[in-house]
């Protein structure tokens, strides 16, 4: 799907302007700092069984996904969820099919009965809105401080409908973009791709001093603390971090992580897209 390029700040969204716009902002780490340290109180407020909708990559995409069908729709498809995964390489249809599962299990979803699991059609329960509409308001809230010309969405994002129409423009700009997403070999996959990996990245961004030399340097942390934090095991979060090390991405002592540049910049290219898909979904949203 086309999505028109729109204007704002002097350039159009998701251009290489854009990126650099974004990046190049005074305010930029700190706020990508506060957006963590955000992100990682919600998680920790979460129940276990909520927390899990967006442990990992696959789960939070496939998590995503359900918000946007459910906003364009108003229902969502096992079909069309398995097809997004497909299209989008997050994970195979039999996860896809056991994921449907455990979140009705778990009571996110609900659904009559259908000939097939293939055959479902859910709506998406209260608790499943509840848990997932924090990380999106805490994103737009983030980009209006680094884009004015968004703070119209930041303070409508609470509403329901407003959400919805929002959710549905990121959908179509994500769907047209492909491009921008990181591919399997992009350093930051490193946490995407592991269980609680996101927030350990999330705790090592907001432990580090404010005075350093580039968006991910030293952290000062210890793997129990990383841990505790991410809701995960100390075996699980040295296994990461080995991963790294072996990578040449990270060096880690019992006391600290620091990160290579290459890990760093590819981290600010990461939190500068979420961004700026956020400020073009929000421009659009807030202008229709």
């Amino acid at each position: 799907m086309e999505v028109a390029p729109a204007r704002a700040g002097g350039d159009e969204v998701l251009s290489p302007q854009a990126f650099e716009r974004l990046r190049s902002h005074p305010e930029f780490r700190a706020a990508v700092e506060d957006h963590c340290r955000d992100s990682l109180d919600h998680y920790s407020r979460m129940a276990p069984v909520d927390r899990w909708l967006i442990s990992d990559l696959g789960r939070q995409s496939l998590s995503r996904g359900l918000v946007i069908l459910d906003a364009v729709f108003g229902e969502v498809r096992a079909r069309d969820i398995v097809e997004s995964a497909r299209v989008n390489r997050t994970c195979s249809r039999g996860r896809v099919i056991a994921y449907l599962r455990r979140c009705e299990l778990n009571g996110m979803l609900s659904g009559p009965p259908a000939p097939s699991a293939m055959d479902r059609v859910y709506r998406l329960e209260p608790r499943f809105i509840d848990a997932m509409a924090p990380f999106t308001e805490v994103t737009v809230r983030t980009i209006a401080r680094l884009a004015p010309e968004a703070a119209p969405a930041a303070r409508a994002i609470g509403d329901p409908d407003f959400r919805r129409r929002f959710m549905i423009t990121l959908g179509r700009l994500s769907v047209s973009r492909r491009d921008l997403f990181a591919g399997p070999d992009m350093p930051v996959v490193l946490f995407l791709n592991r269980d609680g990996g996101e927030r350990i990245m999330e705790q090592l961004i907001v432990s580090q001093s404010r005075d350093r030399r580039q968006m991910l340097d030293r952290a000062p942390v210890s793997r129990s603390s990383l841990a505790r934090k991410a809701f995960t095991s100390r075996q699980h979060v040295r296994r990461l971090l080995e991963a790294g090390e072996a990578q040449g991405l990270l060096a880690v002592t019992p006391r600290s992580v620091t990160a290579s540049a290459h890990l760093s910049e590819d981290l600010e290219r990461h939190f500068a897209l979420i961004l700026e898909i956020a400020r073009a979904a929000a421009l659009r949203t807030q202008g229709a």
